[in-house]
């Protein structure tokens, strides 16, 4: 298994996020390990939904060459959750959001990077499809207002189960909310196929006008019965040289 895309791309001045719905992380470590060390172009941050963890499993996680960043891990209910592993090279603060979580609502995780030439917070977020979207909706402006600084680019991806492709009043105000922040979808192709019909449920949300040269591509892994997104944001300062004003937290979910 080959991250093909990833391979053509430069690791000079880019920097790559893998966001993928894995549904259940546990079940599947081997093939993700296989899948990181086989690809040339290995991704600077891989972000996780659903990954069905408990935290004392979580921290137990290891994929040679990546570090878990940061989790939440749910405690009452089963499933969900959401993650970022980091490559070994790269340095970064946690952002510890655990008290807007909520769980099947609104789960998240966050870490900056901060490099000589951008600083970035990426997200990585789950809803559970069953739960109300509006208080979802409520909790994410809760967090932008919370994380959102003009000289910050923010990042934002994940499983938000809000279909795209569907015109809805759910899709319009997330739009309003994300617009809000001059954030936008960056996704454009079908994540999930269901009985031959496809949903765009996995997001990438950003302000492209902070930043330059990005793409987000396709990548089926067969990893689960949701199509990974790579996104590449070109000309960014090498996250490889650790010339950071933030020092490494350990993770704590």
């Amino acid at each position: 298994m080959v991250l093909e895309s990833m391979d053509k791309r430069k690791e000079t001045n880019n920097l790559t996020i893998y966001h993928q719905n894995i549904r259940s992380l546990n079940k599947k470590k081997d093939k993700i390990n296989i899948m990181l060390q086989e690809s040339q172009g290995r991704p600077h941050l891989v972000c996780l939904t659903e990954h069905h963890m408990r935290k004392e499993e979580m921290l137990d996680l290891t994929f040679p060459g990546y570090k878990l960043a940061y989790c939440f891990c749910r405690k009452t209910y089963s499933n969900g959750g959401v993650c970022i592993l980091a490559r070994n090279d790269m340095t970064y603060q946690a952002i510890d959001l655990e008290k807007l979580c909520k769980e099947k609502v609104f789960e998240i995780s966050a870490i900056k990077l901060n490099t000589c030439s951008t600083k970035l917070t990426l997200c990585c977020v789950y809803r559970s499809p069953s739960e109300n979207p509006n208080y979802f909706l409520e909790l994410l402006e809760k967090t932008l207002n919370l994380l959102y600084q003009p000289n910050v680019c923010l990042v934002i991806c994940g499983d938000l189960n809000i279909n795209f492709l569907v015109d809805s009043s759910v899709k319009q105000n997330l739009e309003s909310i994300m617009k809000t922040f001059n954030l936008t979808q960056a996704v454009t192709f079908p994540t999930r196929i269901c009985n031959d019909k496809g949903t765009l449920i996995d997001s990438i949300f950003l302000d492209n006008t902070k930043l330059s040269n990005i793409s987000v591509d396709s990548f089926d892994s067969g990893l689960s019965d949701h199509i990974a997104q790579i996104l590449t944001l070109g000309g960014y300062e090498s996250p490889t040289f650790k010339m950071y004003v933030y020092k490494e937290n350990k993770a704590n979910g």
